[in-house]
């Protein structure tokens, strides 16, 4: 009976390319392998996603925290290069001579390095850690010479004129040398802010 003998063949060839099933029994092992290796490469493939997303979020929130920070860290360096100014106004040493003279001077220049700051914003002290390492030890250095300048500026304004001149002189220029240390720290900071602040990605 050739109709016979053909459906026979026919399912026999059928039985042998199904690679899932084995004498007709389903092969379970093989159907949770797939489902196991789908499964897994649909997690990673979530987990990248996330992960892509999570560090554009990051990049983007470290942007706007460097456009904010700009501000105060640019206002400062502003400040600072007033005060240089100041002191040395175009070169002179009219004002040097006066503050190596008049303890009253001193004192003026105490108020004077007072208005110097850097303004924290809230954003930076709850997200600090978006930052690099780099921009993160640039704003650190920047803060501290500003806190340098004002220590050392107040030990020269407490100074008295009865002191020797040549304290005076010491500590007078350590302030000079103080305030391009200053200057050059929060220049650096002011620039490394841009740089992460222009950032597109």
């Amino acid at each position: 009976m050739p109709a016979i003998s053909n459906a026979i063949a026919f399912i026999r060839r059928r039985r042998n390319r199904m690679w899932l099933c084995t004498d007709w029994n389903i092969d379970w092992n093989a159907i949770s392998a797939v489902a196991t290796a789908a499964a897994a490469l649909t997690a990673i493939s979530v987990w990248l996603f996330d992960k892509h997303q999570r560090k554009l979020e990051r990049n983007a929130s470290a942007r706007l925290l460097a456009q904010i920070m700009t501000t105060p860290v640019g206002a400062a360096h502003i400040q600072i290069t007033k005060f240089r100014s100041d002191i040395v106004p175009n070169g002179s040493d009219k004002l040097i001579a006066t503050l190596r003279e008049d303890e009253s001077a001193r004192k003026q220049l105490v108020e004077k390095v007072s208005a110097i700051t850097i303004e924290l914003p809230p954003q930076f002290l709850d997200k600090a850690d978006l930052f690099s390492e780099s921009l993160s030890s640039s704003l650190a250095y920047a803060f501290s010479q500003v806190n340098r300048l004002k220590q050392m500026v107040g030990l020269l304004g407490d100074l008295a004129d009865q002191e020797t001149q040549e304290l005076i002189d010491v500590h007078l220029m350590a302030v000079l040398n103080q305030i391009k240390e200053a200057e050059t720290g929060a220049e650096i900071a002011f620039n490394a802010l841009l740089v992460v602040g222009r950032t597109s990605r």
